[in-house]
Formats: C-alpha cells, sequence, structure tokens
C-alpha cells in the first residue's frame, strides 16, 4: 500500500516536472508567436500585390478600432508589418512610423476620414508616397481580427486587401483597450436655452453610423451581426435566431451619456432582450431593454444585479430613443426622452469598453424586422 502511494506522487511529479519543462513552454512560445505569424502572414500577402504594380513607396499607417482610434496595439501592428515588409521587398521604400505620425501632425492629420479621395491624394503629395496602407483591428471572441488595405495614392483605389486573425491575450488584451489617439469628432449639441448661457459644442468620444456600412455587409467586429435597410435607413439585426454581442473598447469620461436607436418587436419573449453592459476594471455595469415583450408595446427594462425594474408603453416596432446618462455616481436611463429609472453606484469609477447583447433574435424576409436591431451609438461627455 504505500509502495502504491509513493508510485503515484512520483508519477504526479513527472507529469507536472513534463507539463512545467516542455508543455508550458510550448503552449506560451505557441501563444506569442501567433501574433508574430498573424503579421508575417498579412505583410507577405501586401508584399505579393506590391511585386504586381508600380508603387515603391508606402506609408503604412496604424490600424484602427472600429470607433475610430488608434491603441497600442494598431501601433504594435503598424510596426511588425513595416518591419516585414522590408525584410519581403527589399527595393521597397517604407515610411519610418514615428516620422510619419509626425509629419499627420504637422500637417492636422488624422487617420480617420483618409478613404476620402482628395484627403488621401493631398497626404500622397506631403509624404511622397505612392501607396497608403490603412484598415481596422477588432476582437471577436478569443481573436483579433486586422484587416489592411492597400490604396492606390492617385486614383484612391484600392489595390489589395490584407487580413489575418491571431489569438488574444493578457498582454494583446492590455494593448487595444489603451488608446493613443482618440477619434474626437465634434458635434453640436442642443443650445442651452437660458439668458446668459452659451451655446455649447460636445465631442462624442464614439459615434457610429450604419450608413457607412453597405446593405449585407457583417462588419468585423459585431460578432455576426448583419446590416439590414430599414425605417428609411440602416440598422444592424441578427440574420437568424440566436444571441450575438459585440464589443467595442473606448475611454468614457467621467460623466457621459451613452446614446442608442433601438427597436423591435421580441415576439412577446421576454427572453429576446438587449443587454448593455459598460466594463470597467473594477466591475461591470449592465442594464436591459426587452421591448415589447409582453404586448401592447410595454417594453421591459431593468438594471442588472439589482431590484430596480420598470416598463413602459412605447411604440414598440419603430426606432426607439435611449440613453444612459452618468452624473458624479447617479445613473438615469431614459427611454424615448422619458427618465424611466435612476441607480446610484459608489463602485465603478472608470469604464474602458462596451458590450451589447442581442439575445435570442429574429428576422423576418418580409421587410420587416421581427427581432430587435440597433440602429446608432454614440458616446459624449457633458
Amino acid at each position: 500500500m504505500p509502495k502504491m502511494f509513493v508510485s503515484k506522487v512520483t508519477i504526479r511529479v513527472f507529469i507536472l516536472l513534463i507539463y512545467l519543462t516542455v508543455i508550458l513552454p510550448v503552449y506560451l512560445y505557441a501563444e506569442e508567436s501567433n501574433f508574430d505569424n498573424a503579421m508575417k502572414e498579412i505583410a507577405n500577402k501586401l508584399a505579393g500585390s506590391l511585386r504586381g504594380s508600380k508603387i515603391t513607396k508606402v506609408a503604412v499607417l496604424e490600424p484602427e478600432t472600429i470607433s475610430g482610434e488608434v491603441s497600442e496595439l494598431g501601433v504594435l501592428i503598424s510596426e511588425s508589418v513595416i518591419g516585414y515588409l522590408f525584410e519581403n521587398e527589399k527595393g521597397l521604400r517604407v515610411i519610418e512610423r514615428l516620422l510619419l505620425s509626425k509629419i499627420l501632425e504637422e500637417h492636422g492629420f488624422t487617420q480617420t476620414g483618409l478613404v476620402d479621395e482628395k484627403t488621401i491624394q493631398k497626404l500622397g503629395n506631403i509624404l511622397g508616397v505612392e501607396g497608403i496602407v490603412i484598415g481596422t483591428i477588432a476582437k471577436v471572441d478569443k481573436d483579433y481580427r486586422v484587416n489592411l488595405r492597400l490604396l492606390d495614392v492617385k486614383t484612391a483605389e484600392v489595390i489589395a486587401v490584407s487580413r489575418c486573425t491571431f489569438l488574444s491575450n493578457v498582454g494583446l488584451d492590455n494593448a487595444f483597450v489603451r488608446i493613443v489617439r482618440k477619434k474626437g469628432i465634434s458635434v453640436e449639441a442642443q443650445p442651452i436655452k437660458q439668458i446668459g448661457m452659451p451655446q455649447t459644442v460636445k465631442k462624442a468620444i464614439l459615434d457610429i453610423d450604419w450608413k457607412y456600412f453597405e446593405e449585407g455587409d457583417f462588419p468585423d467586429g459585431y460578432g455576426g451581426l448583419r446590416v439590414f435597410k430599414a425605417f428609411g435607413g440602416k440598422v444592424l439585426a441578427t440574420p437568424s435566431e440566436g444571441d450575438y454581442s459585440f464589443e467595442i473598447a473606448t475611454s468614457f469620461p467621467s460623466d457621459f451619456r451613452l446614446f442608442t436607436i433601438l427597436g423591435g418587436s421580441t415576439g412577446n419573449s421576454n427572453k429576446r432582450c438587449f443587454i448593455i453592459s459598460l466594463i470597467g476594471s473594477d466591475g461591470d455595469l449592465g442594464y436591459y431593454l426587452c421591448p415589447h415583450p409582453v404586448g401592447g408595446g410595454r417594453w421591459d427594462f431593468g438594471f442588472l444585479g439589482t431590484n430596480i425594474k420598470g416598463s413602459r408603453e412605447l411604440d414598440n416596432d419603430n426606432p426607439t430613443e435611449v440613453e444612459l446618462q452618468k452624473k458624479g455616481d447617479v445613473y438615469k436611463l431614459y427611454i424615448a426622452n422619458n427618465m424611466v429609472l435612476s441607480l446610484k453606484d459608489n463602485k465603478i469609477s472608470q469604464f474602458n469598453g462596451i458590450k451589447i447583447k442581442f439575445q435570442s433574435n429574429e428576422f423576418g424576409s418580409d421587410r420587416h424586422v421581427k427581432g430587435h436591431f440597433i440602429s446608432k451609438i454614440k458616446i459624449t461627455d457633458f
């Protein structure tokens, strides 16, 4: 009996030693090299396209997040692609990234909006390049997806498209949420109609409009949701029944407004809802909205993890404005400009992302969105 016990312990120790000395190092190396392999792959594809073109000098801009920001991970991708392009194409001249950033700053350029033909041509002349590489990066479940496009400066024509996917890890996740350059779109707010009070201009930290996507597109980073034409515009909805979700890494000011346009009939099922979570380093704040859960156009809503909930009669099928406001430690939920819930919470100090989940949706082929949909996401400060 003691002999058998010693034997089992010995076997366990032996297995542990194998894991520590062989399996774990191989696993860690595979995780680390996954990013490098993806960068080699995407650079090789670009290099192959460049060989068949007359482009001899290019600028590689940092890929943006879907919300139009540049993260530390985007900078790392740009640096890696530049390095591997040098290795692949000895005759190719690539502008060094720090010099590129300095030129962009001096001439008042931001990466956002460079797909405009005139802007690309102007930037190309300033940089003295024939091609510009731009793109996006998004996290989908446990993967990062990078899409790069090589543009001809003279025509703004897409010469090549290169894509790659690599696994996430703690280091990459931290780099993805650290923003080095914000989009910073200016938006005019409604003027405060009081004597002596000036009109105010708010800054949009995040402003997504689906009109920039084509109908039928499955935009990267939006969890398999599809763009449909509906209600005189475009909406993002599920292509079939099931749960769909996406996350956006973005910085939140201390006081903010999260504005969304939501809608849809959920077929009298309280299992078909939007679940919106604000992601913070010290916790998440979640709330749910279920359009038309019990019939008669009555919405059901509440803050997750609390007993704070309610319902309200609304036009269930049409797009409806939903806004979460934070001032100090008070959160107020507005539906169709009516304050419906209020929550006081001191636990979460700062948010660095947002997750939106479509739970058990449906979509009908009769040009009517039977499931629910979203057509706007915007975050502004006060």
